[in-house]
Parts: structure tokens; sequence; C-alpha cells
């Protein structure tokens, strides 16, 4: 941060914080109101970034799913059929 963005951002906190001083009816000392002046010229400064709205997600890659076929089934962990087969269809009748 430059001089000049320091000096400014002092100056908007000592404004605020006579503002805030003099909006309490004077009460207590100037310094007191320090703090929230700060928070309020941050919360200023940081507004335009926390109103920009997200960027919505974009389609999901397909190249996952072209590869589907080769990955890894129950059926290569020795747990059986990974599909009906024929000869597993009970017979009617």
């Amino acid at each position: 941060m430059s001089p000049e963005d320091e000096a400014d951002i002092n100056r908007r906190i000592e404004q605020r914080m006579q503002s805030l001083w003099r909006g309490a009816g004077k009460i207590g000392s100037v310094e007191d109101y320090r703090e929230q002046a700060r928070l309020i010229v941050a919360t200023e400064d940081t507004q335009h970034t926390t109103l920009v709205p997200a960027e919505p997600p974009g389609p999901e890659p397909t190249e996952p799913m072209r590869n589907l076929g080769e990955l890894p089934t129950l059926t290569d962990q020795d747990e059986g059929e990974a599909f009906p087969s024929r000869e597993f269809i009970p017979k009617k009748g």
C-alpha cells in the first residue's frame, strides 16, 4: 500500500471517528470511537468485492464418462457379476 493510500485511509478513519463521537453526544473520549471507525472504513473499502456475484460452475467434463467402462467394478474384486446374465435368470415352469 502506498503512503498516499495509507494517509487517505487514516484521514477517513479520523473523519468517521469524529462523526461517531459527535453522533454519540460527545460522550467519552474521541479515541474511544477509533476501532469502530476503523471497522466501518474497512467495510466500505471491501464492499465492492463482497457484492460481486460468484461465477456459476461450468459444465462437467465428459472425459470421465467416456472412460467409465475402464473403472473397476465389484466383479473385478471377486464379488460376483456386475450385471445379470442369462444363466442366473430363473426358468419358469
